[in-house]
């Protein structure tokens, strides 16, 4: 029998493009945590290569090189109504920069690079980054985006208008295009060489401050204010965009609690599941602030399942972080079985209940 690493890679080999979950149902008796071990090991050594797309709570495609264009279309079929949009517009303006997007599509563009190219950009001291589509020269490309930087933030204060300007283009475009044949033959012209209730185990305990947010603004030194987003003003967006993407109250009861909890927002990550969303955080603990992935689960009836939490397991065992799992609707009953069981101490499951 080969081994272990043998049958995933024959597995990727013969199946093509795979997620850790759907390679540990064709193998009896392996856990997904276990695959997810062996692909991070094989993917480290170049072997195989792991898709910029997350897909089912967080998991990513692992492929062999020549396996692009499969990866490409299985890609190409699970896109949203916006990724799609924003995708349109990408091919009619051929190079988009962050520094002329607004923050909606800068959330989407990456979750989009198994289907276009993207490259950073070195201007003035600072990188930005910017996705051209995959038909355009590279060197046209980055000459492009060189000419927007120039044109647009070596302008001072003008320059921030022009800004934007374009932001506001954009946003007109996304509203007005709709999905339609067009988005057909944007596929066909992506060329492969492109590039837990019984009540589970607890989040950790955290010792509760009284002393929030206006406490700490009241201690910055005048180095902090004198930087151009400071924390308070760093949250406070990010507090925006999380209320602005997770529709009702939940959003802001998980905000309101971690807050309670003195726990540090430090950046929200997009994810292209429209009922998933990810957060690091810094969580106090006796040895200092411990970073943390927050997935908040927002589906409209049924409780996270098993997979769902598996995903989650198998994300925090590669990235080697702990996670918390915010769900509104609860936990399915296997799915508290399987963290006490397989990851305890690793993965925290927290419903709605738990917040208030």
């Amino acid at each position: 029998m080969p081994k272990l690493d043998e049958q995933i890679l024959g597995i990727i080999r013969n199946a093509g493009p795979s997620t850790p979950m759907e390679i540990a149902s064709r193998i009896n008796g392996t856990d997904s945590l276990i695959v997810g071990a062996v692909l991070a090991d094989a993917e480290s050594q170049k072997k195989i290569k792991k898709s910029k797309r997350r897909i089912g709570g967080g998991l990513r495609y692992y492929y062999f090189p020549d396996q692009l264009g499969t990866l490409q279309k299985k890609i190409s079929n699970t896109l949203t109504t916006h990724e799609k949009e924003v995708l349109q517009i990408l091919m009619k303006e051929n190079l988009l920069g962050e520094f002329e997007i607004s923050d909606q599509i800068k959330l989407i563009l990456p979750n989009l690079e198994d289907l276009i190219r993207s490259f950073n950009i070195e201007h003035g001291g600072n990188t930005y980054r910017c996705w051209s589509s995959p038909t355009m020269n590279e060197k046209l490309a980055f000459d492009t985006a060189m000419e927007k930087i120039t044109g647009r933030l070596g302008a001072g204060e003008e320059g921030e208008v022009k800004k934007e300007t374009a932001e506001e283009k954009i946003k007109k475009e996304v509203k007005k295009e709709k999905p339609t044949a067009k988005t057909e033959k944007i596929k066909e012209e992506i060329k492969p060489e492109v590039k837990v209730q019984e009540k589970v185990k607890a989040a950790p305990k955290i010792e509760k401050k009284t002393k929030t947010s206006d406490s700490r603004q009241a201690k910055l030194s005048k180095e902090q204010k004198g930087q151009k987003e400071t924390e308070e003003e760093m949250r406070d967006r990010i507090r925006k965009e999380i209320l602005r993407e997770i529709e009702g109250d939940f959003g802001d009861i998980v905000l309101r609690w971690l807050e309670t909890q003195d726990i540090d927002v430090r950046s929200e990550n997009s994810v292209p599941d429209e009922n998933t969303y990810e957060l690091e955080v810094k969580v106090p603990t006796p040895l200092g602030r411990q970073t943390y992935m927050v997935k908040i689960l927002d589906f409209p009836k049924k409780p996270a399942s098993q997979n769902d939490v598996a995903a989650i397991g198998t994300e925090a065992v590669t990235r080697r972080v702990p996670a918390m799992v915010i769900s509104s609707t609860g936990f399915a009953k296997t799915a508290i079985k399987y963290v006490d069981k397989e990851l305890r101490d690793l993965v925290f499951l927290i419903d709605k209940n738990d917040l208030e």
